[in-house]
């Protein structure tokens, strides 16, 4: 087993790899953020865009296209199965899922950053980050003998 690890080891990158990941704000804040970008999704044509494939496609629920987040409740909302606030509930409560499986993948990754998103851009917190790194740098550089 060893030597099959040593024969498949990835190269060594000419680079430092670092793994940043941007927590989100509170829970609440995390909640609020996501239903207003699914609000977004239905104000710039989702269900538009779900009718069409149904024209072209003969879709179910059950389908792995229709595993997406929003897809499968617009679909039953196409249908009748789902009112227009149950479709948009629904939606929302199936993203909510998917940040939350997505931040339980996230904390068993090793070797990440993970910087807290207060609702700043995120070229402003990257940016803030890279600067602090920079200082303890120029720190440890100064706490070495010479």
């Amino acid at each position: 087993m060893t030597e099959l690890q040593q024969m498949h080891r990835r190269p060594t990158l000419p680079y430092s790899l670092i793994k940043l990941v941007l927590a989100p704000w509170s829970r609440e804040v995390q909640r609020e953020r996501i239903a207003q970008r699914f609000d977004l999704m239905l104000q710039q044509g989702f269900e538009n865009e779900v009718r069409d494939l149904v024209k072209r496609y003969v879709l179910t629920p059950d389908l792995p296209s229709m595993r997406s987040v929003g897809y499968r409740q617009m679909l039953m909302y196409l249908q009748g199965d789902y009112s227009y606030e149950e479709m948009r509930e629904r939606g929302i409560t199936a993203t909510r899922q998917l940040a939350k499986r997505q931040l339980t993948w996230l904390r068993k990754e090793q070797d990440t950053v993970w910087l807290k998103q207060d609702g700043e851009p995120v070229a402003v917190i990257i940016d803030q980050w890279l600067k602090r790194m920079k200082s303890e740098e120029v720190e440890s550089d100064n706490a070495k003998p010479k």
